[in-house]
């Protein structure tokens, strides 16, 4: 199953987890716009806890949203707000039900605001694992 999903998404599968773009992923999307994810960028997908997987596992239609939303909290080309509302609107397009959708999106607007403001000072253009 995760190789079918990295060949969908056309990604490499590292630690199981974690994704690596196999090329350069670009999307036009309200509110930001025209955003363009490099070639080998790595994203943990949607940071959901392992016990969680059974209800919102990471491989699902919300995967390149996630991918995305990884993207604009690293690079911040716009505002956080703006970031999750990205990811709300690509949740939606991707065919994601309105309560997983909304659900992930609450979590991330409690939850995130950490990551935001950690890779704001620490991005170099790059990820590591």
């Amino acid at each position: 199953m995760l190789n079918d999903a990295a060949n969908l998404y056309n990604v490499d599968i590292l630690k199981g987890k974690w994704v690596r773009l196999r090329e350069p992923l670009a999307i036009c999307v309200d509110p930001v716009g025209e955003i363009t994810v490099p070639a080998d960028y790595i994203s943990d997908l949607a940071s959901i806890p392992r016990s969680l997987w059974v209800l919102l596992p990471p491989w699902d239609v919300h995967c390149k949203a996630a991918v995305i939303h990884d993207w604009l909290y690293d690079s911040q080309p716009c505002t956080r707000k703006d970031a999750d509302l990205v990811f709300l609107n690509m949740m939606e397009g991707a065919g994601a039900g309105y309560v997983k959708r909304h659900t992930i999106y609450r979590a991330v607007r409690l939850g995130a605001g950490w990551a935001w403001n950690h890779r704001s000072k620490d991005y170099k253009g790059e990820r590591t694992l």
